[in-house]
C-alpha cells in the first residue's frame, strides 16, 4: 500500500499545488505527452497500480462482478471495493466521457454500465448515471 505523508500542507499550498497540477494536466493534447508526463512523473509503483486502478474503474462501470475484476486484474477484492466506494462518493461525472469513447472505440468488447453501484452482476438500476456523492453503500 502507498504510503501518505503524516505532515500535511497548509491549506493554501495544498490549493496552489493542486491548481498548478490539473492545469498541467489539461495541458496535455497527445497521447505521446501523456506518455511523456506519465514516464516522468509517476514512479515504477505507480506506474503498475495506475493502470490496474483505472482498468478497475472501466470494468466496474461495465457491470463485471468483483471476482472477476480481481483475477483478471491480478488485483485484491478490497481493492475492487476501494475502487467501487470512491465511484459512489465521487461518482462517474469526471469519467463519462471518456468511458464511452472508450467503449465505443473498443465495441464490443464493453457494455457501459452508467449505474456501476451495482457491478456484482446485478443491472437493476441502468437507466441512472451516479452524479452526486451517497452516503450509503450497498456493500
Amino acid at each position: 500500500m502507498s504510503q501518505v505523508s503524516s505532515s500535511r500542507l497548509r491549506k493554501d499550498v495544498e490549493e496552489r499545488v493542486k491548481e498548478v497540477f490539473f492545469r498541467a494536466l489539461a495541458d496535455i493534447k497527445t497521447p505521446k505527452q501523456a506518455e511523456d508526463f506519465y514516464n516522468t512523473f509517476f514512479t515504477a509503483t505507480e506506474k503498475i497500480n495506475l493502470p490496474k486502478r483505472f482498468g478497475i474503474f472501466l470494468t466496474i462501470t461495465r457491470g463485471t462482478e468483483y471476482r472477476e475484476i480481481a483475477d483478471s486484474l491480478k488485483v485484491s477484492l478490497p481493492t475492487v471495493a476501494a475502487v467501487q466506494k470512491q465511484i459512489l462518493i465521487h461518482g462517474v461525472k469526471g469519467m463519462q466521457k471518456i468511458i464511452q469513447q472508450i467503449i465505443e472505440e473498443d465495441k464490443p468488447n464493453y457494455e457501459y454500465d452508467p449505474d456501476p453501484r451495482w457491478a456484482r452482476g446485478k443491472r437493476y438500476y441502468r437507466d441512472k448515471a451516479i452524479q452526486k456523492p451517497h452516503k450509503h453503500f450497498p456493500f
